[in-house]
């Protein structure tokens, strides 16, 4: 299932890259005329000035806008350093996935991100159109409708369409379509493994813990993180569509994204750490240090400074009400069932200090 959705995501987007490639800023001109009527390009530049937008501001670099703007790069991300382990009890040889998987994915995640805004922003498109036109769909989207009869949503695989053959113009936005279900399938398998390790932990109510004897999965917990995800779609499109313009957007993006990279944060304390406080572990991992400095402990000092550059940027980014609220509140929730279940595991004798000694069935 999950190699034919992923099958699917590549096949659309091979036309898109190489739409990209072909294509000049002065073809693509020409092809918009021929796809959406003579003049909108430019007619889409005009009024991306009429409305405010600003050249020289948004056409000179800043490290911490790129920064902010990260939140889709680093959702993919997560799939690499956070997803892939989380399903390690799921996989035969972990040494060898997780280098596969974690790696070699990594790499091939930053090649993809870096090498497909250049073909398109700079090489394709007018590296400012791209910008003007997301400027015209957000802010002015009455006036664009008056140039282009049916705004496409801005995005890599729709901007490809019009420089394709018609036979094939849907391709890259079916595989765009596709590549946001790669990681749903994934998504709920990593979740329903959290939910599955706090109840044999007893840190969650004991029923998630349950296994399905023919499919030998965590049934409950499955169930369970469907219909929390059912719920925060719901949510989240509820406050979109019947809240004020874009509520709920800056909870969504924090809570898939950047709640992810924080937990991170205390990964690069433990990397900083590990080969002073747990010399043990260390010695019979994979050594490799400059002047005697252990290069994990370097990293983990680079990850964390970056990590806190990255949350001090966008943390202001984001409306305190009501994204940053409701983020709270689910905190809190956690943070309540935490300490319920801590006590309720105390009054019945459990020694929780030596619960996590235990590692969870495979």
């Amino acid at each position: 299932m999950l190699w034919t959705v992923f099958i699917i995501a590549i096949i659309g987007a091979i036309p898109m890259v190489l739409a990209f490639i072909m294509a000049t800023p002065e073809t693509t001109k020409v092809a918009w005329g021929a796809f959406f009527g003579a003049g909108t390009y430019e007619g889409i530049q005009d009024l991306a000035l009429r409305t405010g937008f600003d050249l020289e501001k948004f056409g000179t670099f800043s490290l911490p806008a790129t920064l902010v703007s990260t939140v889709a790069i680093g959702w993919a991300w997560v799939g690499t350093w956070q997803a892939a382990p989380s399903v390690g009890g799921e996989i035969k040889e972990v040494k060898k996935a997780a280098l596969i998987g974690v790696a070699i994915a990594g790499i091939l995640i930053a090649i993809y991100y870096v090498g497909l805004p250049w073909l398109g922003l700079v090489k394709a498109y007018d590296k400012m159109f791209v910008a003007q036109y997301i400027w015209a769909y957000k802010l002015a989207y009455g006036d664009l409708e008056k140039i282009i009869h049916a705004p496409i949503f801005p995005n890599s695989g729709t901007l490809a369409i019009p420089l394709l053959p018609p036979i094939i113009q849907l391709l890259p936005a079916i595989g765009v379509a596709f590549w946001m279900l790669n990681y749903l399938p994934t998504g709920y398998l990593i979740c329903s493994r959290y939910i599955f390790a706090w109840s044999f932990d007893r840190f969650f109510p004991e029923k998630f813990a349950d296994v399905n004897a023919r499919f030998s999965s965590p049934h409950w917990a499955i169930a369970f993180t469907w219909f929390l995800g059912m719920l925060g779609a719901l949510g989240c499109y509820s406050l979109m569509v019947y809240g004020p313009a874009g509520l709920g957007a800056g909870f969504a993006a924090l809570d898939t994204t950047w709640i992810w990279w924080f937990s991170a944060i205390p990964t690069c304390w433990a990397a900083i750490v590990l080969p002073y406080v747990r010399r043990d572990l260390y010695e019979v991992g994979f050594k490799l240090e400059v002047a005697g400095i252990p290069v994990i402990s370097i990293l983990g000092v680079l990850g964390f400074l970056l990590g806190g550059y990255i949350w001090a940027l966008f943390i202001p980014a984001v409306p305190l009400w009501p994204d940053l609220f409701w983020l709270w509140i689910v905190w809190f929730i956690g943070a309540i069932v935490f300490l319920s279940m801590y006590t309720y595991n105390v009054k019945r004798g459990i020694d929780v200090k030596s619960i996590y000694a235990e590692l969870p069935p495979a």
